[in-house]
């Protein structure tokens, strides 16, 4: 997967200015943000995915490579996923399953994540938006916690992945719905429950990483690699805007990177990646 960020059309040696679509713009500072500029940013992203590990390492140093004295790394982080022995949705280091709520049609894909028309920029066209989130999870507070209140946190079971008050991870729940007692059934401080409020949908592709441990604190620095692919970025913006400091996810985690990008088509027999871009100069 390729995408441009912001800084890229801001380079007055490539003369992409007017190309710039007016949705690609930084992100905003959300709540509980603590950012640290080397996982910020950047012109140029590149993901490689595979099996191996290592088939993922060379694919982009050999890109970088081709591209020696053009381009220089601003920052990279390998990453993994956890996969069910029966398959279905990845596991993060919490050991919850991640991604529960995404598109799987392709009418919802259509509605969320593929771009039709994009400012004028027909470039986009049939791409979309990629936003990345360097996420560092804090697994000792994390592990001394029970586990009702790991739960309640998400709003969702460890096991199965299902909401409170369902049997399975993907029956279809109302946020707002709640018992004789009057008291929300999925609490109201939940990650579930706040993300919902948005109204938004996004395909989220998130993978764990861990890079050694904290120098000065001996704990372990791992995390998570948030990706999310949309349409419009301010689909996220909304999500992460309604999460905002009352999420009680907020206790065991800590935002420390931000990235935008917008990502090109795909490409057809003959073609190039980022032609329509780059020929309608």
């Amino acid at each position: 997967t390729f995408g441009v960020g912001p800084s890229l059309f801001e380079n007055t040696k490539l003369n992409l200015q007017k190309k710039k679509p007016k949705l690609l713009k930084n992100l905003p500072h959300f709540p509980k943000d603590q950012l640290n500029d080397e996982f910020n940013g950047g012109d140029i992203c590149i993901q490689a995915c595979a099996d191996d590990a290592q088939v993922a390492f060379h694919a982009v140093r050999n890109l970088i490579r081709a591209a020696s004295g053009q381009v220089k790394i601003k920052w990279a982080q390998a990453g993994f996923n956890a996969l069910p022995k029966d398959g279905g949705t990845p596991l993060n280091l919490f050991a919850f399953k991640d991604g529960t709520v995404n598109p799987k049609t392709n009418t919802e894909y259509e509605d969320s994540v593929w771009i039709s028309s994009s400012d004028l920029q027909n470039w986009m066209i049939g791409g979309t938006y990629l936003i990345y989130r360097r996420i560092q999870m804090h697994l000792e507070t994390w592990d001394r916690t029970a586990l009702k209140e790991q739960e309640a946190t998400f709003g969702r079971h460890r096991d199965n992945g299902a909401a409170f008050g369902k049997v399975n991870e993907f029956d279809d729940f109302d946020e707002l719905e709640k018992d004789a007692n009057g008291k929300y059934i999925i609490p109201e401080d939940s990650h579930v429950h706040l993300s919902r409020l948005a109204k938004q949908t996004i395909l989220r592709r998130s993978f764990s990483y861990s890079s050694g441990i904290v120098s000065n604190t001996g704990a372990y620095d791992s995390g998570m690699m948030f990706i999310s692919f949309q349409k419009d970025p301010q689909q996220f913006i909304d999500i992460q805007n309604s999460l905002g400091r009352t999420d009680k996810l907020n206790e065991y985690i800590t935002h420390r990177g931000s990235a935008i990008f917008a990502c090109f088509p795909g490409v057809q027999k003959g073609s190039y990646l980022g032609e329509a871009l780059f020929t309608s100069l």
